[in-house]
């Protein structure tokens, strides 16, 4: 199916030896390959341009773009500051061991994500730099350690109130 192939062509952007499997015609994968890469190189464009931050809220669908979009940032624009967030960022081993090669996203915010992003923002507008943040005791937070290990503070506690409101979809 055609969405396999956006994965596939997902996969290659964001991990380049993945255009070789065989599981389609090469020429379908270079074009909806190329339709990608440019779409995604425009929009890195619009980025770069406009903003100094840029956060992604990431899903198991859209982790494969996620790191090509961050990766051709970080190209572009080394000093942008990435940060993650969203269902698929998570505080367990596995997925830490899985964060610790995308070097393309500074920092990882794990459970309700409004407040820590608030802050890292707060923080940021007021003058600090995001190296200096992560260790500062923000809740919710996954970033690499100097050692290339990854350091987290525990998520913000669920059950208490929350100062955001969120919609009403009933």
């Amino acid at each position: 199916s055609y969405n396999s192939l956006f994965q596939q062509a997902a996969s290659a952007l964001a991990f380049p030896e993945f255009i070789e499997q065989p599981a389609f015609p090469m020429w379908e994968k270079l074009l909806i390959y190329n339709i990608m890469k440019e779409f995604l190189l425009s929009t890195t464009q619009k980025i770069i341009s406009q903003f100094d931050i840029v956060g992604l809220s990431v899903t198991n669908v859209s982790y494969l773009t996620s790191v090509a979009l961050s990766r051709l940032i970080k190209a572009s624009a080394p000093k942008t500051r990435i940060i993650w967030g969203g269902p698929s960022i998570q505080s367990d081993h596995i997925l830490l061991e899985k964060l610790k090669h995308l070097d393309c996203v500074d920092v990882f915010v794990h459970g309700r994500g409004e407040e820590p992003l608030e802050d890292i923002l707060t923080k940021i507008s007021q003058g600090e730099e995001l190296s200096k943040i992560v260790g500062g005791g923000i809740p919710g937070l996954i970033w690499r350690g100097e050692d290339n290990s990854m350091k987290f503070i525990d998520e913000v506690d669920q059950n208490k109130n929350i100062k955001h409101s969120y919609p009403d979809f009933s």
